[in-house]
Parts: C-alpha cells; sequence; structure tokens
C-alpha cells in the first residue's frame, strides 16, 4: 500500500500567461482525498532537481511535477533509480509525456489519475550524464529552440516555436555526422552521412503530436535513432512540414529509423542540442544509452505500457 504523502514541485514560469491553474487548488484537491502534501515552487533553473533529489532522501512515497516536459526532465534527474514515484500535472508549455501516456490536459481530472496511485516503470535515456525522458534532437529542432524567445513562448506557446522556425532556418547548414550505435541485438553500426537533423527518441511521440514508430515503447529498453535523408534544404523543409503537420507520423521516404541501445554521435562542425524540448546550452560530441525501466511513473488504470 503506497503512503498517500508527496511533494508537488511547482514552476511558476511554466505555462502560458492566462493559465487558471494554480498549485494551492491542486493541494487542496488531493488534501480532501485524505493525502498529505507539501507544495514547493521552484525559484531558478535546476531547483527542481535539487528538490527533486532531497525529496528521495527524505523518502516521499510520491512526488508531483506541476508544469511541463522541461519541469519533469528536471525532477527525474533526481528520481531516475529511486522508488519515488512520479505524478504529473500537465500545466506546462509543452506536456508531450502526459500526452504520450494519456494523461488528460485538464489538471483536475490529471490529479484524479494521482489519486489512484497506479504505477508502472518506464525507460529512461541517458545523454552523457543527464537522463531524458522522450528525445534528445541535434541539429535544426535544438537550433529552433535555442532561438526561441523564452517570453514569446511564455505567450504564444508552440506557436512561438513554430514562428521561430523559418527564422532559424535561414542560412542552417548540414554538418558531417559520425554515428555508432550498437542495435538491439548488440551488433555494431557505423553512419557516416550530411545531417540537418538526427532524433533520439525514448518515447513513441516527438513535439506535440508526430507519431515515431508503432512499436516504439516507452519501456522496451531501447532506443530510437531517427536520421534524415534529405540533402537539401528545400527537400529537408519540405520532409519536416509533411511529418509535423501532414502525416503527423515518421515516413521511411525521408527517414531511416533505428533502434539502438548505445549511440555515439559526432559531428563537424558541431550541432545544437535540445534535451526533452529544452535548449541545454550544450553541442555535439554525445552518448547516449537507455536505462531500462528506471522510473516509476503514476498513469491511468486504462493503459498498460
Amino acid at each position: 500500500m503506497i503512503e498517500k504523502k508527496a511533494l508537488l514541485i511547482h514552476n511558476p514560469t511554466s505555462g502560458q500567461l492566462w493559465t487558471t491553474y494554480k498549485p494551492e487548488n491542486a493541494v487542496s484537491f488531493l488534501m480532501e482525498k485524505g493525502w498529505k502534501v507539501d507544495l514547493v515552487k521552484t525559484e531558478y533553473a535546476g531547483h527542481a532537481k535539487e528538490i527533486s533529489f532531497k525529496a528521495v532522501k527524505e523518502k516521499y512515497p510520491v512526488v508531483i511535477s506541476s508544469g511541463g516536459d522541461g519541469t519533469i526532465n528536471e525532477i527525474i534527474q533526481g528520481l531516475a533509480g529511486s522508488k519515488t514515484i512520479l505524478g504529473i500535472l500537465p500545466v506546462g508549455t509543452t506536456n508531450v509525456l502526459a500526452k504520450d501516456i494519456d494523461i488528460p490536459s485538464n489538471y483536475k481530472k490529471a490529479l484524479e489519475i494521482i489519486d489512484d496511485l497506479n504505477n508502472e516503470k518506464i525507460d529512461l535515456g541517458l545523454m552523457n550524464d543527464r537522463y531524458f525522458v522522450l528525445m534528445v534532437g541535434l541539429g535544426f529542432d535544438a537550433k529552433v529552440m535555442n532561438d526561441v524567445d523564452s517570453n514569446f513562448k511564455k505567450i504564444a506557446g508552440l506557436v512561438a516555436v513554430v514562428s521561430t522556425t523559418p527564422i532559424s532556418m535561414l542560412n542552417y547548414k548540414q554538418a558531417n555526422t559520425s554515428i555508432v550505435l550498437w542495435d538491439k541485438t548488440g551488433k555494431k553500426r557505423k553512419i557516416k552521412q550530411m545531417a540537418y537533423q538526427i532524433l533520439v527518441c525514448n518515447s513513441s511521440t516527438y513535439g506535440n503530436s508526430v507519431k515515431i514508430m508503432n512499436d516504439s515503447q516507452i519501456n522496451d529498453g531501447l532506443l530510437d535513432l531517427l536520421t534524415f535523408k534529405s540533402q537539401d534544404r528545400f527537400n529537408f523543409s519540405k520532409d519536416l512540414f509533411a511529418m509535423a503537420f501532414i502525416t503527423k507520423e515518421t515516413n521511411e521516404e525521408f527517414c531511416e529509423i533505428v533502434k539502438a541501445s548505445k549511440i555515439i554521435i559526432k559531428t563537424d562542425p558541431p550541432m545544437y542540442v535540445q534535451i526533452d524540448g529544452d535548449s541545454i546550452g550544450a553541442t555535439t560530441p554525445v552518448t547516449l544509452s537507455i536505462k531500462h525501466k528506471c522510473l516509476n511513473i503514476i498513469v491511468p488504470k486504462k493503459i498498460t505500457i
């Protein structure tokens, strides 16, 4: 029996300006259901990571992320490999993980799922020494996230990202990439090509709606490496637009997808890197691996991961 005790970590800078959600309302809701809830609001970048480490040390059974995917990414740094369970309140600008595991955007419905305490173990990816739950993007998408204005994103959400994309594309050049990977059988493989974009995904959803592969799962013990075949700016832009807004899924016509347990990526020149949708100021080279069933997470009862 899991004790109904939680630390709710709220990121006040997450989400869009007009949201009516208040973390105090979430605390009241859960307390009415018999929970003991402590609320902490983050004060600076990296604070949620520090709080989550402390929560594990203090043996909180549940830590609730009140924010978006960026907040979750900070929290999992402390929760990875522990017994503490992650609950999700998807009140950020982007909530891809919540969408991927069918947690509703309505925070009251999400709280009902947390109250059920139905939990599963999922994989986490590891890029160098940092965990990720969704994906790592190298190249163009990371440049967009680096270029987008944070204040504009807070007002306009995904519209800010989309509107920044054409600007980031101007004068954007390919990089000479060298990839070494170990596939699902453990066989080593090398890939060398010019590329605008590389994706390494742990979940089955990229961005807000693009399906990676029908057999992609967040607990299969493998990463999905996507390399784009486009060798000129026009076709890359066309393929990216089609994937994001028309097909809503990857297509072997313009993407090669390989399942791997470990990946080493080097590029010349260095590529920007984003992790779980946020620019982290990093560039290639990177080493990526998978940590199988490394995180306990609350999911809807109808969902089997």
